[in-house]
């Protein structure tokens, strides 16, 4: 079970304090999907705001980008079954929950 609230995250009892605050998190597997909000004074620009964690509270990976843009981040997670999301330079992503790499990708105008 899990549970979050601000940058704490909460895994089967266990707190994880994380860099930053969290949007969405959600159970996947053997997996903890963390979606981090939009943090406007947040250095560098660009970070790796989409990530799995294991039940321990280690990271196992860190979701890869459509685009090089610096700006870009996840905004939303989709579905978990298939992991989908979106991001800011309007990609819609769909994510190997083994890896975090992306498997295909959609462009919305």
């Amino acid at each position: 079970m899990i549970d979050y609230r601000d940058n704490t995250l909460e895994i089967d009892g266990a707190t994880h304090v994380l860099d930053y605050p969290i949007e969405d998190a959600r159970e996947v597997d053997d997996l903890i999907i963390v979606l981090f909000a939009f943090v406007e004074k947040v250095v560098p620009s660009r970070i790796d705001n989409l990530i799995a964690l294991d039940r321990q509270g280690q990271q196992v990976w860190a979701a890869e980008f459509p685009t090089s843009y610096s700006h870009d981040r996840y905004w939303e997670i989709k579905t978990v079954d298939p992991l989908v999301a979106y991001t800011f330079s309007s990609w819609e992503c769909t994510i190997c929950k083994s890896t975090g790499r992306i498997l295909s990708r959609i462009f919305h105008k």
